[in-house]
């Protein structure tokens, strides 16, 4: 058993994407649900198994799934600091807010410009009020053929 004193953990997303393809084996360790945009331009939260987070217990079996990407979709990997982003009233930006972000690119923008994007309209979200976690976005696109 592993000695844990000062009580951390990390979530971890691990995935390994073939290219050619699209398939994609990963593994969800506590982390937030990545976001998958469909080909057709709706998104979901992609359904993963419960692993817990990494550094609660030393021999816990983790377990890879794996999904088939189809061309012209992209994922959207986040920290929390996004869906608890606050406004000044407090409220949080939350995971309805991404969702509808997600279901409503373009499906041509570019992953970069994709981040770019949703950067901004957390900060049109939050406007002056500070943050307390960091925002951190990966976006990665399969493109159509």
């Amino acid at each position: 058993s592993m000695k844990n004193e000062k009580n951390m953990f990390v979530t971890v997303f691990a995935g390994k994407i073939n290219i050619k393809t699209g398939e994609m084996y990963f593994c969800n360790a506590g982390h937030n649900p990545l976001v998958l945009c469909h080909a057709d331009g709706h998104a979901e939260f992609l359904k993963a198994k419960p692993n817990i987070v990494v550094g609660a217990f030393g021999d816990f079996n983790y377990e890879a799934e794996q999904i088939q990407l189809e061309k012209g979709s992209r994922i959207i990997l986040y920290t929390d600091g996004i869906t608890e982003a606050e406004n000044i009233n407090q409220d949080q930006f939350g995971e309805q807010r991404l969702l509808d972000f997600a279901s409503n690119l373009p499906v041509n923008l570019s992953s970069k410009a994709v981040t770019e994007k949703l950067i901004n309209e957390i900060s049109n979200f939050a406007q002056e009020a500070e943050q307390n976690d960091d925002i951190t976005i990966l976006t990665i696109s399969l493109k159509q053929e």
